[in-house]
């Protein structure tokens, strides 16, 4: 008798939370709150973005997003190349997906646009197709041309590199370390090295409880339960509050910016640090490789961080100092020689930034409901990239090419 009552009032308060929760559902949806999450599964590159999801992105910046039927931040293109047509592919991490600004200002969109003052495309018209998805390494950039560029056939890749993380990001030892990223170290494929050459390590595909829990309570439930984007967003606030109390001098003072580390301005010291950049060298080496097998043109840029282009130069010595770092712009002076050694034009923006923020005391990166100076490019910081890509792209790497691709 114990047990069967047991039992019942169990079975009375399970079925109690699941009537609360369709209430909530249907409450939710009639009162149109929404939080969407954009990210999803993907079993070839860890995550991807969920196809034709859309809504406001208000966490930094603001922006309503839309993503395409093939599951990136952008306008619909035909599979099928129009004749006459002159396809750039943009290769890159969550500055390309962009985020926090609307997709007229977003820096491939902006270059779009202007290249139509290019000589070199003369009768031809630019289309600029975005694969850019927040969270990203080259190992995760790679397999995207692989698996998913060719088909739309481009004339020219171009690989936007963020250095405050892309070579960290390269390397499974140095991403598991990174504060608020632990979980994508374990849900992302990366490159190892084996007798000194690269080779796919995808144990992430490996069942899990983990892994289990990722792929298909919080990566596809989330998508059509609006209560989940309300617990998901009531932990994204707690975590956010907790990350707050534990804040240390340097996050206070604003010279630590969270996610990314110091130690990519220097020569590295560590096997680690060592490792990480000549995998991310071949990385560069193996993406130039598959563009010239499709006999298209490839151009590597690198973008910036906050603390390179800060226009208070007060802010920039205080890091510097704190952290000894003694060359903000190494990672761009180590990127360009592998670029001369690969044969493959660089174009890096850091320190051409710099010296326009602190002339003319401009934010590149931050919004007003962050901190200005830090975090993503804002609109000036897309528009400014997108004009020294048009220009440096036209003068210089079709300088040496004797016929634009048909």
């Amino acid at each position: 008798m114990r047990i069967t009552n047991f039992i019942k009032n169990i079975f009375t308060i399970l079925v109690a939370i699941i009537v609360g929760l369709i209430f909530c559902e249907i409450i939710l949806r009639f009162a149109g709150i929404s939080y969407p999450v954009f990210d999803t599964y993907d079993k070839l590159r860890g995550t991807s973005l969920r196809p034709n999801k859309e809504g406001w992105y208000r966490n930094e910046g603001e922006a309503y997003l839309k993503i395409n039927s093939f599951g990136y931040r952008d306008v619909e293109h035909t599979i099928a190349k129009p004749s006459k047509v002159f396809r750039i592919a943009v290769l890159g991490d969550s500055f390309a997906e962009a985020r926090q600004v609307a997709i007229e200002d977003t820096f491939w969109r902006y270059m779009e646009k202007k290249f139509n003052t290019c000589a070199a495309f003369e009768g031809k018209k630019i289309e600029v197709l975005n694969f850019g998805i927040s969270g990203y390494g080259t190992a995760q950039e790679l397999l995207t041309l692989q698996h998913h560029v060719w088909q739309f056939n481009p004339d020219l890749v171009l690989l936007a590199v963020f250095t405050g993380n892309d070579i960290e990001n390269n390397s499974r030892e140095l991403m598991s370390k990174q504060r608020n990223h632990v979980w994508r170290s374990t849900l992302r494929p990366f490159y190892v090295l084996k007798d000194g050459e690269l080779e796919l390590d995808n144990s992430f595909q490996n069942f899990g409880w983990h892994t289990l829990w990722r792929r298909y309570l919080l990566f596809e439930g989330i998508h059509h339960l609006k209560t989940l984007e309300i617990i998901n967003r009531a932990r994204v606030a707690w975590k956010s509050k907790q990350q707050k109390k534990n804040e240390t001098k340097e996050d206070k003072e604003k010279i630590a910016e969270a996610g990314l580390t110091p130690d990519v301005y220097s020569l590295p010291k560590t096997t680690i640090w060592k490792e990480a950049w000549l995998i991310t060298e071949k990385l560069f080496s193996l993406i130039h490789q598959n563009v010239m097998e499709h006999n298209a043109i490839f151009v590597l840029t690198t973008l910036t961080s906050g603390k390179q282009v800060h226009p208070d130069i007060a802010i920039q010595k205080k890091y510097m100092e704190k952290f000894g770092v003694t060359d903000l712009f190494y990672p761009e002076r180590r990127i360009r020689s592998i670029g001369k050694k690969y044969k493959f034009p660089v174009i890096t923006m850091a320190e051409r930034l710099q010296k326009i923020a602190i002339k003319e005391g401009i934010y590149f990166h931050g919004f007003k409901n962050t901190v200005m100076g830090f975090g993503h490019w804002n609109e000036k910081g897309h528009k400014i990239a997108g004009e020294i890509l048009v220009k440096d792209i036209c003068t210089k790497v079709f300088a040496s090419v004797l016929d634009v691709p048909k």
